[in-house]
């Protein structure tokens, strides 16, 4: 015979044991992706037109869709069944309809699908139903404008292939480990996001490139891995000769920037002192947007960022004679953050077209955009000002002087991080609200850290008519949207499933505080029990993530995606 006690002690371990379930549940969902699908929205825009594909997800799989923005249609974009059974057959693997192992769509051609899977380039002809290899360079390979030669790093030096005759030369030759050409930093001790740090100049006759020197950075303390992976006993040590320079090092790891003519290999060294690595620090400089050609492949343009991060310029250099010149400068009394803490990417927008620059900075107090001349390095006037700020650069139209962006905290009363789009004139200053309610809009800009491992994505269509953005917060399930240039909405594209979620698991509450000040405005969010009762009293843990990020809803916010669903499964 059990007692009220017993049968009391039963029950609260059932009760422990099924909440531990949920938070197992909620939290490896995070990484197996079964908790929530089509969170956010990747439109990729068929060349010129107005029309996208995008990829929707379901719990068996994904397919992809096909949208013309002008009509209104979404349909299929291709019968999935027949071309799996075409790869199938092509590669000899085993493949489903619904899980097609495919990336990097092109739809350009009529009759004709072009599109990367295992490794390799395909063509699918939609009249035989066939699917043929076609050749493709490597992923790390960086193609000329000209579409006839190729860069491509080996044993830290830049090297250069002929696509026509095939003929490969080293661009460089003194490369080694801690002197490596076109790399991405290593100031963690190890390169994080490796990418070529190299860029063509318009007329395929120049590469602007750089070697990151750390020749002389001390050597990192050691690393010792207790419980080796390959099975022995022994501890080993990891990298015992990596390099990591530390606050107040002498030496730290730095930029030489450099361009070469590639037909006769001849170097010409930009006479500037070495620009140390800047925030984000795992991101190469080029691939972050620092530097660019000018249209005269000429000159080409660098943001060089000083020690301790309170002094920017912007340089004009001249790839012939190697001179530089100051054309902007920025300064802080704390530090000149050139790109927002949710990106990863500049904002900064280059218009070759006219010679002009939108430059992003916080000058003001608050994040704001500015037009100069890059002739002459003259402020032309402020795009934007006020007492609230600009998260993104979205979208440049040159014949109406038109920029697409993202505000946040224009509107009184409402929630500072979230983030609505207008358009803006680049020459008046006049705005137009696109879209802007009490959500999180995620438009892809291919800068933020969200949306950056998409490159060939876009919110906005080429020709500025339409806008694809996902709408959210952490309380209502995200929804991705088709509007016009004017912020109707024209279609419903797809709303999140997130049916994985625990039966009966509770959202979370965003909140606004009042600071001890009885004044100052603070916003969060409750994770309230999933057995909570008004009547009780809980403890309060407070979970702060050391970025000031935007909030959104599961995939919509980098460093949301994990804490939301880990805060959830902790209740």
């Amino acid at each position: 015979m059990k007692t009220v006690a017993t049968d009391h002690c039963l029950d609260a371990e059932a009760s422990i044991a099924a909440r531990y379930q949920r938070a197992q549940q909620i939290e490896q969902g995070v990484f197996t992706k079964n908790i929530a699908f089509n969170t956010t929205l990747y439109p990729h825009w068929i060349g010129q037109s107005d029309s996208f594909w995008y990829l929707r997800e379901s719990r068996h799989g994904h397919t992809f869709r096909l949208v013309d923005a002008a009509s209104g249609s979404n349909k299929e974009a291709f019968d999935h069944q027949l071309l799996a059974t075409a790869l199938s057959a092509a590669s000899g693997e085993t493949i489903l309809a619904d899980q097609l192992p495919i990336t990097d769509l092109d739809f350009t051609q009529p009759d004709s699908l072009s599109f990367s899977a295992y490794d390799q380039q395909w063509c699918y002809t939609y009249a035989s139903q066939l699917c043929e290899a076609t050749s493709a360079l490597p992923s790390q390979w960086l193609r000329s404008p000209d579409g006839r030669q190729a860069l491509y790093i080996r044993d830290h030096n830049l090297w250069h292939k002929n696509l026509d005759t095939g003929a490969e030369t080293p661009l460089t030759i003194d490369g080694g480990p801690f002197y490596r050409y076109a790399s991405t930093p290593s100031v963690y001790g190890r390169q994080e996001l490796i990418t070529l740090e190299a860029l063509w100049s318009p007329d395929s006759t120049q590469v602007l490139t750089q070697v990151l020197d750390s020749r002389n950075v001390p050597v990192a303390p050691l690393i010792v891995e207790h419980v080796p992976a390959d099975g022995s006993l022994r501890p080993k040590t990891i990298r015992p000769d990596r390099r990591m320079a530390f606050t107040g090092d002498d030496q730290v790891e730095a930029y030489r920037f450099l361009t070469i003519k590639v037909e006769t290999g001849e170097p010409q060294w930009l006479d500037h002192p070495p620009c140390p690595v800047c925030r984000p620090p795992y991101i190469g400089f080029l691939t972050s947007r620092r530097g660019w050609w000018d249209q005269d492949s000429r000159h080409y343009y660098l943001i060089d960022q000083k020690r301790g991060g309170k002094t920017a310029h912007l340089l004009q250099a001249d790839s012939q004679t190697g001179t530089a010149r100051p054309l902007i400068k920025e300064t802080s009394d704390f530090s000149v953050n050139l790109i927002p803490i949710t990106h990863i990417h500049m904002p900064m927008m280059p218009l070759p077209g006219t010679g002009e620059l939108i430059w992003y900075s916080e000058r003001s107090g608050h994040a704001h955009l500015y037009l100069y001349d890059l002739t002459t390095g003259h402020l032309k006037n402020a795009i934007t000002q006020g007492r609230w700020q600009v998260r993104n650069t979205l979208h440049f139209d040159p014949s109406s002087r038109t920029l697409y962006i993202q505000t946040a905290g224009r509107v009184p009363e409402r929630n500072p991080y979230y983030c609505d789009i207008c358009r803006v004139n680049i020459d008046t200053g006049e705005l137009t609200e696109i879209i802007s309610t009490e959500h999180e809009y995620i438009v892809c800009d291919q800068r933020s850290r969200i949306t950056y491992r998409y490159q060939q994505a876009a919110g906005v269509s080429p020709s500025g008519k339409y806008v694809v953005t996902t709408s959210s917060r952490v309380d209502e399930v995200p929804v991705s949207i088709l509007l016009d240039r004017d912020g109707n909405q024209l279609q419903s594209l797809e709303t999140a499933d997130v049916s994985g979620l625990p039966e009966n698991c509770h959202w979370p509450e965003p909140v606004m505080l009042k600071a001890a000040d009885g004044e100052t405005d603070i916003y969060g969010i409750i994770y309230r029990p999933s057995n909570f009762d008004p009547g009780r009293s809980y403890p309060v843990l407070d979970c702060t993530y050391n970025y000031a990020a935007n909030v959104g809803s599961f995939t919509n916010n980098n460093y949301r995606q994990l804490a939301l669903p880990f805060a959830m499964g902790l209740r």
